[in-house]
C-alpha cells in the first residue's frame, strides 16, 4: 500500500498501519487507506474500490494506544448513481469499544446494505464484514447464488449466501462460534425498490411530509405483538429483552429473508439503519430529522448525533438514499 504523507510522518503512519492491518484482513477488508489531518490520520477501509467505513482520527504519535477497530462518527461518505444519491455514516457510540456495524453501497448494482454484527467483540465485527463481502460477490456475479429458489430476488439470494458463509466461518473458527448478524438491504431500480431484511435493522421511506418504516423487526417483542400477547408482556419484552432477535444471519442452515417491493417516486428518501438508531431514537424524532430541508449529509450527521444524544448505548449506522428519477 502506497501512501504519501508530509515529511516526518512516514514512520508514524507505518506504525499505525502495522497496528490496524492485522485486525482488518480476517474481516474481508482488502485495502487500508489513510487521510492525514495535521498530526493525525484517518483510516478508511475498502473492499475492492468501495469504501465501507472510516475510523476515528488516530494520533500518529501513539499508534499502540488505539483500541481495537474504534470507529467513531466522522464525515459521512457521499456518492451517487444515475438513479440515486446517497450519504452514509456510522458512530461507535459512548458505551462500546468496537463498532460491530458494517455498511456498503454497491453503485453498479444500485444496492445498499447495513449489517449489525452480534456474538461478541471479535466475532460480531467479523460476521458483519463477512456478510457485506459475500453480498457484494453475489450481486456482482462473482459468486454463485445457489442459495434459495432460482426465481428469488437476487437480494434475497445474496443474503442467503451470506448466511452460509458466516455460518461456516463460525464453525471453522472456534473463536468466532456463535457469531451472527442482522441486516437490511435495498436495491433501487427504475420505478421501484426491493427491500430485504433479517432481524432488527430497518428500512424506512420519507415521501412528501410522511416517514414510515417499510420493515418489521424480527424481535421477541415484535413477534409477541403479532401473536396477540398481552400488552404488559410486550412492554416487559421491550424493556428487558430489547436486543433479542428471532432471526439472524449465520446462526443456522436455514433462514427466512423478508423481501418486499415498493414503487418509487422522484425525491423519495430511503433510510437504512442499524438498531442503534431505530431502538434508541423515537420514530417522531427520526421522522423530523429526515424531513429537514437540508442536504443528505446534514441529515445523516443529524441522525447519528441523535443516536449519540440518546445515550450512545450502541453502534449506530445510517444510509440515506434519495431517488433522482
Amino acid at each position: 500500500m502506497a501512501h504519501h504523507f508530509p515529511p516526518g510522518m512516514e514512520q508514524s503512519v507505518a506504525a499505525l498501519e502495522a497496528a490496524i492491518w492485522p485486525q482488518l484482513q480476517p474481516l474481508g477488508v482488502t485495502e487500508l487507506r489513510f487521510v492525514v489531518l495535521g498530526t493525525s490520520a484517518r483510516a478508511e477501509f475498502y473492499v475492492g474500490s468501495r469504501a465501507l467505513a472510516q475510523s476515528a482520527s488516530y494520533s500518529t504519535a501513539e499508534p499502540r494506544m488505539m483500541p481495537r477497530m474504534p470507529f467513531t462518527r466522522g464525515a459521512p461518505l457521499r456518492g451517487g448513481t444515475a438513479l440515486f444519491e446517497y450519504c452514509a455514516g456510522t458512530t461507535l457510540g459512548s458505551c462500546r469499544e468496537v463498532n460491530e456495524d458494517a455498511f456498503a453501497v454497491f453503485a453498479r448494482q444500485n444496492a445498499l446494505v447495513v449489517v449489525d454484527g452480534c456474538g461478541g467483540v471479535s466475532s460480531g465485527a467479523s460476521a458483519a464484514w463477512l456478510a457485506v463481502a459475500q453480498i457484494e460477490r453475489v450481486l456482482a456475479g462473482e459468486s454463485d447464488a445457489d442459495a434459495g429458489p432460482a426465481d428469488a430476488d437476487v437480494l434475497a439470494r445474496a443474503v442467503l449466501s451470506a448466511n452460509t458463509v458466516v455460518l461456516h466461518d463460525g464453525q471453522q473458527h472456534r473463536e468466532r462460534r456463535g457469531q451472527g448478524a442482522t441486516l437490511c438491504a435495498v436495491r433501487i431500480m427504475p420505478g421501484w425498490v426491493a427491500v430485504a431484511h433479517v432481524g432488527d435493522c430497518r428500512v424506512g421511506r420519507h415521501r412528501g411530509s410522511e416517514f414510515s418504516w417499510l420493515t418489521q423487526d424480527h424481535s421477541l417483542a415484535a413477534e409477541m405483538q403479532k401473536s396477540g400477547a398481552p400488552e404488559e408482556q410486550i412492554e416487559q419484552a421491550q424493556r428487558d429483552h430489547s436486543t433479542v432477535v428471532t432471526r439472524a444471519v449465520g446462526v443456522g442452515e436455514s433462514l427466512a429473508v423478508d423481501v418486499s417491493y415498493h414503487p418509487t417516486r422522484e425525491g423519495d428518501v430511503f433510510l437504512l439503519c442499524s438498531d442503534g438508531l431505530a431502538r434508541h431514537v423515537a420514530h417522531a424524532r427520526v421522522s423530523s430529522l429526515i424531513a429537514e430541508d437540508s442536504g443528505l449529509t446534514a441529515r445523516c450527521d443529524a441522525l447519528l448525533a441523535a443516536s449519540e444524544a440518546a445515550g450512545g448505548w450502541d453502534n449506530a449506522t445510517v444510509i440515506l438514499a434519495r431517488v433522482l428519477r
